[in-house]
Formats: structure tokens, sequence, C-alpha cells
């Protein structure tokens, strides 16, 4: 019987990086890989603990490491990676997954590091000068910087989520080597309870985030007839806060109240102006919304021709689009199935094997570099 392995992987408990690691967790178990599930942020709550307690094969190994936010630095920073660097030994783990790939830039890794990036602030800076509305940059984003760009060079592998955001990260970050992609996937919803939808608009995120434009979406919503209702924090990991004064905004809430709002199946727009792949709106496709989607490199990629794209800064453009919808019950209901089957091409199974591949492929090339047999089948 083949021995599983072991593999270190990080995640962000405040956002979509948490509902990721979690899926790809749970299916890397099944795959004769064991996760040991290291959180930044605040600790996990009672329903983030539940979720990995049922996971056979995944453990939580750490908590309440600091957040690329407020009040991080760069010797915080360090100390976490060195925390970690320290759990792959005790642990004896055969692999590290950095979904913040800036952490390779410190630690003394004993073990091959793949860095996932589901962001990076050069190409997150590119996309919010193209919103009308971006504010004022931090002034200490200067070392967030430098350390990313270490960290791309320290990384064994680069994955990214999109071919479009690969190709961004390689020329914001001057990354001259391979970065791999692997897709995202996420359960399918439940069959929706309403054939053809209900009629208003939806959108779900970082709310205070400017790159996800949801002051555009404001303005939209003073436009509407229908409620337009937002789920998601106001308040940024940085003291960030955004106000808002025609959305429905409910705050942040759980997977199933989110799943919840989806199964009706709702007009879901996104006028983000940078988007690395979007959780969000994969789980508004599986669940048959029609989608109304920013004209950006990522969403084509992933919907192109599944979707309804706008000019990300064009708030007559999504009004007009959003109206139409609402008023057509057979056009959101055409719309939400095409989504929904394109949704299918994004599945746990996909990005999970995409995974272990990238797994195996960067082991090998430890073991080749060190004129070792290989063992990975």
């Amino acid at each position: 019987m083949k021995a599983s392995k072991r593999v270190l992987m990080t995640a962000d408990t405040i956002d979509g990086l948490w509902r990721y690691a979690v899926t790809l967790a749970g299916a890397l178990a099944h795959r004769d890989w064991q996760v040991l599930l290291a959180a930044f942020g605040p600790a996990p709550d009672d329903g983030q603990r539940a979720q990995i307690e049922v996971l056979d094969g995944v453990k939580l190994v750490a908590a309440e490491l600091p957040l690329d936010g407020a009040g991080a630095d760069r010797r915080s920073m360090e100390a976490a990676a060195a925390t970690l660097a320290e759990i792959v030994r005790r642990e004896s783990c055969d692999l590290v997954h950095l979904n913040t790939p800036m952490l390779a830039a410190a630690g003394n890794w004993p073990v091959p590091v793949i860095g996932v990036a589901h962001g990076c602030l050069s190409t997150w800076r590119a996309g919010a000068r193209v919103g009308a509305r971006a504010g004022k940059r931090d002034d200490d984003m200067a070392w967030r910087r430098q350390m990313m760009l270490e960290g791309l060079v320290a990384c064994d592998r680069l994955i990214a989520p999109t071919l479009a955001f690969a190709d961004e990260l390689a020329s914001a970050c001057a990354v001259d080597r391979p970065i791999e992609v692997v897709y995202n996937g996420t359960l399918p919803h439940l069959p929706a309870g309403l054939e053809h939808g209900a009629p208003f608009a939806f959108t779900a995120g970082r709310l205070w985030d400017e790159v996800e434009n949801i002051a555009l979406l404001d303005g939209v919503a003073a436009r509407l007839q229908e409620p337009f209702i937002a789920a998601g924090t106001s308040k940024g990991s940085r003291g960030q806060q955004a106000r808002f004064d025609h959305l429905r905004v409910l705050g942040q809430l759980s997977e199933r109240a989110i799943r919840a709002h989806l199964a009706r199946r709702p007009v879901f727009v996104s006028a983000a102006v940078f988007e690395p792949f979007s959780l969000a709106v994969l789980e508004a496709a599986h669940a048959g919304c029609p989608l109304v989607l920013s004209d950006i490199a990522s969403f084509h990629e992933l919907w192109g021709g599944a979707a309804t794209f706008i000019d990300a800064v064009d708030e007559d453009g999504y009004v007009e689009a959003i109206e139409t919808l609402l008023r057509d019950a057979d056009l959101r209901h055409r719309l939400g199935n095409a989504a929904r089957c394109r949704a299918m091409d994004y599945s746990v199974k996909a990005m999970a094997d995409a995974m272990v591949t990238q797994y195996e492929g960067v082991l090998k090339e430890r073991q080749s570099a060190r004129g070792l047999p290989s063992c990975v089948d």
C-alpha cells in the first residue's frame, strides 16, 4: 500500500482562500495526501473548525498567524514563515503549498515549496488604477512588494488560477520562469428552486477592496427598480472602510447563507477591475445565476460565451444589462443555464487532480536534482 505524503498548506480565515484551501484539502485527502492547514488571520470560528474536523486526513496545525494586513511588517511575516518551516520539520512534511507566496522568501524550507498566487500587490495596483473612483495607496506597501518578488523567486514551482493572471503576474513581477495554471474548483449547488430565477441583482466579495469596484455598483443600485443585494465585509484587514448608500448590504454571511441567496438564481454581478479568478462568480454560476461581469481578461478566459460582459467603468452599461435580465425571465433562465454548464468545467476533481500532478512533478524534480531514484508514481 502506498504511504500517504504530507503537505503543509496555508489558508487565510477571512475570505475565499479559506473555502479554496478546505475544499482542496478535502479532495487531496482522497488522493493519498495528508494536509496540515496553517491558518492566517483571526482564529478559525466554530463553523470553520467543524469543516476541518469532518475531513479525514486534514488537520489544523497552526492558527492566528499574521495576515499581510493591519499591523503586519516584514519581521512578523518572516517569523510566521519560520514557524511554518519548523512545523514542516516536526511533522515530516514532504511539500509546502503556500497560498501566500511571499512567505517563501523566508523560513529556510527543508522541502520543496509550491507558491499559488491568488493575488499580487503589483497587479492589484495596476487594476486599482483602472477604477474611476480608486482611492489612496497605503504608504507601507514597498516591503510587501519586495517580499513578494523574493518569494516568487524562492518557490520551486509557481501556480496561478488563470492564464490571464499568470501573464499579468509574469509581466508585473518580471517572472522569467513558467507559471503553471490550475483552475480553481468548487462543489456544485443543489438544483435551484426557481426555474427562471428571482428578479433581483446580487454581488458578493470584499466590499472594501477598491478593485472590486463596488462603488460603481452602488451607483448602479440607485438606478434600479429591483433590489441590488451585496454580501461581504465592508472593512478591510488594513483598516479600509467602505460605505454604500444604495446597495442593500448584508455584511459577512456564512457559506450556507450565501448559497441560500444564490439558490434563488438572481442576476449575479461583478464589476471587478482586477480578479485572478473569483470563487464567488463560480459559485453563482454553479447555482444557475445569469452573470453580468466586467470585461477583463480572466473573466473572458473563464466565462467567454456564458456571461454578459460590460466595461468595468461603464455604469450605464451595467444598468442596461441588469435591467434587461430583470425584465426577461426566459433570458435569465437561458444565461443561467449557460453559466451552470460552463461551471462544470471547474470541478473540485479537476482542480485536485491537476494539483496532485503539480505536487508530484516538483517532488520528482527535487529527487532528480539530488540524484535520487524517484518514488513518485
